[in-house]
């Protein structure tokens, strides 16, 4: 994902929780806040779970609208420092990867999932092919189909 797209789904779950305290505030329980709520911003905007869930927690005191901070470790593979490695030499497996970066195999893996990167004849490549990639792919197409 793109950072304007992540950008974009934390301000939509942020103004979201503001309509469940505006709705808390307005005295509507957690099920008519949830219905009022996709009524305006779509079916799937939010659950009766989450506003149940959120209520308990503005009923606590806590009338603060951002995530609170998780538990467990936090990952220690910075993507920007993966992808240098990948430029310097596309050939290394992720177990390689892995001993330069001091983490497990599965974990490089997540991130080269979460980075579009597949293995193809040995060397990690973006998922999807470059402007320039399919550039060359379609010449290559007229090539071939003149020739018959």
């Amino acid at each position: 994902m793109t950072p304007f797209a992540l950008n974009y789904m934390d301000a939509q779950k942020l103004h979201i929780r503001h309509c469940m305290l505006f709705e808390f505030d307005r005295g509507l329980s957690g099920a008519a806040a949830a219905k009022e709520i996709c009524e305006v911003y779509g079916d799937g905007s939010t659950t009766k779970s989450t506003c149940d869930r959120w209520y308990a927690r503005v009923r606590s005191g806590d009338r603060t609208l951002t995530d609170q901070p998780r538990e467990g470790r936090p990952s220690i593979v910075n993507d920007d420092v993966l992808e240098s490695l990948l430029e310097t030499n596309p050939r290394q497996t992720t177990r390689e990867l892995a001993k330069q970066l001091g983490c497990s195999h599965t974990t490089v893996e997540n991130h080269l999932h979460a980075l579009n990167k597949i293995q193809k004849y040995g060397s990690w490549v973006p998922h999807e092919l470059s402007a320039n990639d399919k550039v060359k792919r379609v010449s290559a197409c007229v090539s071939l189909l003149s020739r018959h």
